[in-house]
């Protein structure tokens, strides 16, 4: 009876997470007339592949183990835990990597302007940000930016600002990652700033979801090759995908921008997130995965009962989140991030919702949870927080080094620099 309304529930929160990805991906289509929206459907395929693999991988490892005893209820059981395996590697919680229209692309990866508009102060704000400015003009000013003749020009000279003595608007054409603009230069400062905040909220999101969900998957491998029983609860996983597609759908994507975000280098085009970041993401899960393992495999090697070792993890996986949210929430240190935080509602409900479902696990038991006392509770906080701890290390190494040094120095707009 057990097994049969864990089924039940479990496909009508499915159900529910799908609804919400359906509603998501058709908002896409009708948005940006399919463009994107098929770029996530291949993404999804592959996804789906992979899941579909790990399902067959986790029958055949209980099968072998030989949890099969030739009747339907292990055979149930054993789909049911292959399924909740499966489930965390579907391709639901990701569903805005590509909600980035077409006509934003150029303001993402811009690194020149070509104009015809001098403004100094607007200069030195888009070199912060990483973007050459080229000014055709035969007016002239006072300034320290190089200024060239038609003839004298060439493309080398790209490497830093540039008056060209022209009026003729075409003069330079098809240039790599330029943005033309002969109008307003403070409106196009805002495109790019707006664009590269969206970017970077999709950065944000993707490493939500890998410091989520990869624990998860290393945490099932941990436990085969260690020889621990694993216990992952399809409706369990399901409630932690509907959480995941909340976070990423109404928080990460409305995110405010960093103060910093116009004082980066320009994106390269298909690497959102740098090579050095994903290794940190990734070393981070896995210290993220000895937290969860660590209190499972000590109260299973104690003969404690299953369901205290499953409801620890998942304590630990909820203020895991909790932190992950406030590390990601800005290269602002954690304190300053959770005081930041109380201004956007958003996070405060999501926060709050998680305190709340890490409380009622102690008494649904529905998820195979027990109430674990408080001290077990205090427990899981700190095994949440060590893993974020790499985040702050390495925020603080970037503020301390040249690079942090650079940026405090263009936050204190010295006179004297010039890009």
């Amino acid at each position: 009876m057990t097994n049969l309304l864990s089924i039940i529930i479990s496909l009508v929160v499915l159900l529910l997470i799908i609804f919400i990805k359906d509603i998501q991906s058709k908002k896409n289509y009708n948005r940006y007339h399919g463009i994107q929206y098929y770029k996530l459907k291949n993404y999804n395929r592959v996804l789906i592949v992979i899941s579909i693999l790990i399902f067959i991988f986790a029958t055949a490892v209980d099968i072998y183990q030989n949890k099969y005893d030739h009747n339907w209820l292990s055979f149930i059981t054993i789909v049911l835990n292959a399924l909740s395996i499966a489930t965390i590697t579907l391709p639901i919680s990701l569903s805005n990597i590509y909600n980035i229209k077409e006509s934003e692309h150029k303001y993402i990866y811009a690194k020149y302007i070509v104009t015809d508009i001098y403004n100094n102060k607007l200069i030195k704000e888009f070199n912060r940000a990483g973007i050459k400015v080229i000014v055709l003009t035969k007016k002239k000013f006072h300034t320290n930016i190089k200024r060239v003749e038609e003839d004298e020009f060439n493309r080398k000279m790209l490497t830093s600002n540039l008056i060209i003595n022209t009026n003729d608007k075409e003069f330079i054409t098809k240039l790599d990652n330029a943005i033309y603009e002969f109008k307003d230069l403070n409106n196009l400062y805002h495109k790019i700033e707006n664009s590269r905040g969206k970017i970077d909220n999709i950065a944000r999101s993707i490493k939500y979801n890998i410091l989520t969900y990869l624990p998860l998957i290393l945490l099932y491998f941990v436990l085969i090759i260690t020889g621990y029983p694993v216990y992952y609860n399809i409706l369990l996983i399901l409630f932690i995908k509907l959480i995941t597609v909340i976070a990423t759908e109404f928080v990460y994507k409305k995110m405010p921008y960093d103060n910093d975000l116009m004082k980066r280098r320009v994106v390269i085009e298909g690497k959102m997130i740098s090579g050095q970041e994903i290794l940190f993401i990734i070393f981070t899960a896995i210290c993220t995965t000895f937290c969860y393992s660590f209190p499972y495999q000590f109260i299973i090697y104690q003969q404690g009962t299953m369901a205290l070792a499953v409801t620890i993890a998942l304590s630990t996986l909820l203020f895991s989140n909790i932190f992950i949210i406030y590390c990601l929430y800005s290269e602002s240190a954690l304190l300053k991030n959770i005081i930041k935080a109380f201004k956007s509602i958003r996070v405060v409900i999501l926060v709050l919702s998680l305190i709340i479902i890490s409380v009622l696990i102690n008494f649904v038991h529905i998820l195979g949870t027990k109430n674990i006392g408080i001290h077990n509770y205090l427990v899981t906080i700190i095994f949440g927080f060590l893993p974020l701890l790499i985040i702050e290390v390495v925020k603080l190494a970037r503020y301390t080094t040249t690079k942090g040094v650079k940026k405090r120095e263009i936050k204190n707009n010295q006179k004297h620099w010039w890009g």
